[in-house]
């Protein structure tokens, strides 16, 4: 997962600066985009789900969270079952501060695509925020099962053991971070402070 978006509590728009992770980092008046379905999806309504996911992955990097949440929505009314499109409809919810329905997407998302680490990155982030920490420590854990260098699930996890006091845990998370070739000691201090996030999934193979 590479971090591109950040997902910040202290405030998102100021966030501006884009990075390479993957971003992302859980609820909600959730429309129905998102319920699951056995009808046959014909390649014409598939065709047009990855066209509006395509536009709602361009909202995003314009940080439009609004009308790209519109623009996945959309996406799964041809296709509710597109992963791509679910998880980043979490992740457009996430940003744009409906928490509620965040966290219900990013729930809808981890269920429809369980081998993907973004729908328990949001939900973490969400948990975090809430001060459920035991919830959230479970969930950037989780996300580290996928890969054990992301950078987001690092900074969140070490930034919880630091809170707690637990700093023989918070450095070895750190220093995961310090290794050659993934990350700069400079630059993971800029990033602790805030939370860092998810970026949009793209288009998936097949």
């Amino acid at each position: 997962m590479n971090i591109n978006l950040r997902f910040s509590v202290c405030a998102f728009l100021t966030l501006a600066v884009l990075s390479a992770i993957g971003s992302a980092f859980p609820s909600i008046r959730f429309s129905r985009a998102a319920v699951q379905t056995d009808e046959k999806i014909s390649p014409g309504n598939r065709e047009d789900a990855y066209r509006a996911n395509n536009v709602g992955v361009a909202q995003l990097e314009q940080f439009n969270y609004k009308e790209g949440v519109e623009a996945f929505r959309r996406a799964l009314q041809f296709d509710p079952k597109l992963k791509i499109a679910n998880i980043n409809l979490a992740i457009a919810l996430f940003n744009a501060q409906d928490v509620g329905a965040a966290m219900q997407a990013a729930a809808a998302a981890a269920e429809l695509a369980p081998e993907q680490p973004q729908p328990s990155y949001i939900l973490g982030l969400i948990a975090k925020n809430q001060n459920r920490t035991e919830d959230a420590i479970a969930l950037f854990k989780k996300v580290l099962e996928f890969d054990p260098n992301d950078v987001g699930a690092n900074v969140n996890l070490g930034q919880i053991y630091i809170q707690q006091r637990n700093y023989k845990e918070a450095e070895t998370v750190f220093a995961a971070l310090w290794k050659p070739n993934r990350i700069t000691r400079r630059r993971c201090i800029i990033w602790q402070p805030c939370c860092c996030g998810a970026m949009p999934a793209k288009k998936e193979n097949g």
